[in-house]
Parts: C-alpha cells; structure tokens; sequence
C-alpha cells in the first residue's frame, strides 16, 4: 500500500449567508482597523435592512476614508481566505476578480444576511495595495423603534489613518516619527459624515435609486447633502387653510369646466373667452407676455389645463372637455385635491430623463434651494448628465437641459404657487414655504 501520508485539514468555510430577517431591527456592531495599535475602531447602530453597498459607504465616512480605492467583504476570517463567499463592488464584478467563487455583488447583500447572532463577524477591505483589512462585529440587536436613523455612531477611538500611507505598518512608522500627529477621534464629525449618506434610513425608493445611479461620481456626495437638506424624515401636513390658495387654479379650472364642460376650438383649444378669464382672474398675466386670449399663445393657461389633465382631473370627448369622476369629486376638496395632485405629481415613466430631472428638482425645492439659479441648475444637468444622459446625437448635455427636463414637474409646481412672485423673465424661483412642504410631500409619497 502506498505511503499516502498525513493529509491536511482545511479549515472550516464560514457559512454562507442566511436568510433575511422578517422584521427590522437594529444592530449594534463595532468596526475595528486590524492590527491597529492601539486599536482603531468604531460603534455603530444600522438598520438590519442595510445593503453592503450601504454599509460601505458608512465604513468610509466612519474612518474618514475618500472611497479612492476598490474594496470588497466576505465571510471568514479574512477577505483574501480561500474559498470563502465573497461580495464584490461593481468595480470588480466588472473586472472579472471573483477571487475563485461564484460572483455576488454588495449591492444584493443585505447585512442580516451576514450577521445573525451576536458575534458573527464579517471582514472588509479598502485599497487591495495598502489592505486596510476592517472586522464587523455584531454586537447587540436592539428594537427597531428605539433607533429610526439609518447609521449612527456611538462611540470609537482614534482618527482613521492617512490614505497612501503603506496600509497599518506603513501608519505605524508614520506615527513612530512624528509624535504630535493629531489622531483623536471626533464623535460629532463622524456624525455629520454619516448624516450625508442617508444609507437604509427610510428614504423613498426613488431617491435611493437617484443616489445608487450616481454612486462612485463626483456628483453624488453634492446630490447626498442635498437629500440631506431636503429634510425628508420630518412628515408633510396640510390642512384647509393652507391648501386652498395652493390649488387655487385646479379648482377655478375644474369650477370653469363645470358639469358641462366646454367646447373646445376647431384647433382644439379652450375658447377665447375662457383663455382670457383665466389669464384676467388668475392674474396669468404676471407671467406671460401678449394679449391672453389664444391659448396656444399663452402658455401659463395651456399649460395648467395640460397640467389637470395629466394628473386625471379632466378628459377631452367629442371635442369637449369635461370633469372627470376625480375632478367632480374634488372640485369642493381643496384638501383632497391637494393630496390627488401630491400623489399624481410624478407621473412620468421611472426611468425617463423628465423624471429624474423631476425628482432632483423637487429635492432642490424641498431644500429650499432657488431651482433656477447657476448652482442648483449645474447641479441638476451633472446628475442626469452621471446617470448616463446625453444628448440625441450623443453630445453632453448643455446647462439649461436639465431644467429643460423637468418642465413638467416644474409648471405644476409654478401653477400651485410653490415659487415667490414667479416672473417669466425672472432668473429667480425661490420656494415658498408651502412649496417646500408640497416637494417633500410629493417625494414621501412616491416610494
């Protein structure tokens, strides 16, 4: 019989990750830097829901790191252990590196899937030269209601090292040379960090979608705090008194119409008399230049009876224009109908440019931000411009083309008095206080 000798034991294979997580909770873990010492760690409270592409970019912003390099997770005791499951940035998946496993991506992952029971520990490394290799360790798991915020940090030691400086051993040597190097950790700073991500913590599905197509973009960490700013989490109200000047034209209209209706022009327009009351009664003037009488020559009163329409108030039979069931029913609910133009405000397809341009306009208005000047309009055409967007003969987008996209979005928020003093030369649109409630209703409804 051959002399086979001693055959090795591999190690046990961490297991791969586990179903998700019925309910939502908390988790309490702690991210320490290996080999670090002394050590260099952090406290931190996430939603069990988050994806590892989100807990990414907490790791990030807890250390101070500028998301410079590719990294990568896994199961195990080390990300570079063979045969473990691993979870790869798009970076990587487009690479090919699979590190010998089948490909999984970070942003299908979720953090329950990983950390199940107090101690289970899950590995992460940033910058493949440097191998800052990083521990996650659950802590606790604690009630979701007594935690709402989608990463918090409690506690740490330590300011995160230098990038480029040659991984731990390299940040060793640096510290052995200059003693008075500054390294103390700042709670708050971190804090604020974290409060720009918004990773998990309850953001309507489309602006999480926003963030994700602009991921790894100079323009995400701008479009962050502009969600930051737009205040989402604070719950939108209105009440009688509020919403009946804002809806002020919808009902004048929908009254206008009434419950027979108006024949409309050869041409298929509102009439004369129509167009000019509504431009005299609704100070439409203000707005546009020319006489108000011809619809298709003054825009601000097609573009509200576009507008109704659009948004399931009014119908065109026959040559006529008529109420439709939701527009009798709330011709006399400046409340509802508040609500209804809320829910139908973006109703474009979710994946259209309008859209888009749509929904970082209304987070500009729901920031308080001036949506028409250089900043915010810069702004806009970049994020669309980082998703992909160019024009039809494959140029780049020109300054006014976002702003031009989100027309829509923006006449109805002009027509429900979301602006001061709207101009139509004017190169300013400032949101009202009720225009900034009205964005972050719109954008709270839509998840």
């Amino acid at each position: 019989m051959p002399n086979l000798g001693k055959v090795p034991i591999e190690p046990p294979i961490a297991a791969a990750r586990r179903p998700r997580r019925d309910d939502v909770v908390t988790y309490r873990v702690r991210i320490d830097i290996k080999d670090a010492k002394p050590p260099i760690w952090r406290r931190l409270e996430l939603g069990s829901d988050m994806f590892l592409s989100d807990l990414h970019e907490v790791i990030q912003a807890s250390f101070g790191w500028t998301d410079s390099h590719l990294h990568r997770f896994s199961l195990g005791t080390s990300v570079w252990e063979p045969g473990v499951e691993t979870y790869l940035s798009g970076f990587d998946l487009d690479d090919g590196d699979f590190g010998g496993t089948d490909p999984i991506a970070e942003k299908d992952v979720r953090l329950d899937e990983v950390l199940v029971e107090v101690g289970d520990r899950l590995q992460y490394v940033y910058d493949y030269g440097d191998s800052w290799e990083h521990v996650v360790r659950l802590e606790k798991i604690i009630d979701r209601s007594t935690q709402t915020a989608g990463a918090v940090c409690t506690h740490g030691r330590r300011d995160g090292p230098p990038e480029d400086c040659g991984g731990i051993w390299g940040y060793q040597e640096l510290l052995a040379q200059d003693e008075e190097e500054d390294d103390e950790f700042d709670l708050e700073d971190v804090n604020d960090a974290l409060s720009m991500l918004h990773p998990g913590a309850r953001l309507p599905g489309p602006v999480v979608a926003l963030l994700r197509a602009v991921h790894g973009h100079p323009v995400g960490q701008l479009l962050a705090e502009l969600i930051s700013a737009a205040s989402l989490a604070e719950p939108a109200r209105m009440n009688l008194e509020q919403a009946t000047p804002m809806v002020r034209r919808y009902l004048w209209l929908l009254d206008r119409v009434g419950e027979a209706g108006i024949k409309l022009t050869e041409s298929g327009y509102l009439p004369p008399v129509h167009v000019a009351a509504a431009t005299l009664e609704l100070k439409l003037g203000e707005e546009w230049i020319g006489k108000g009488n011809r619809e298709i020559q003054t825009m601000p009163v097609f573009e509200l009876r576009e507008s109704a329409q659009k948004m399931g108030l009014l119908r065109k039979q026959n040559g006529r224009v008529l109420l439709t069931k939701q527009g009798q029913q709330l011709r006399r609910d400046p409340v509802g109908l508040w609500w209804h133009l809320v829910a139908r405000a973006l109703w474009q397809d979710s994946e259209s440019i309008e859209r888009k341009a749509g929904l970082v306009t209304l987070l500009g208005v729901a920031a308080g931000q001036d949506i028409n000047a250089e900043p915010f309009r810069l702004l806009l055409v970049n994020v669309v411009s980082a998703m992909g967007w160019r024009n039809a003969n494959g140029t780049p987008l020109g300054a006014w083309s976002g702003t031009s996209a989100a027309r829509e979005t923006v006449q109805m928020l002009r027509h429900m008095g979301a602006f001061t003093h709207y101009r139509q030369l004017s190169h300013s649109e400032q949101p009202t206080p009720g225009g900034v409630e009205l964005a972050r209703a719109i954008l709270q409804l839509h998840t």
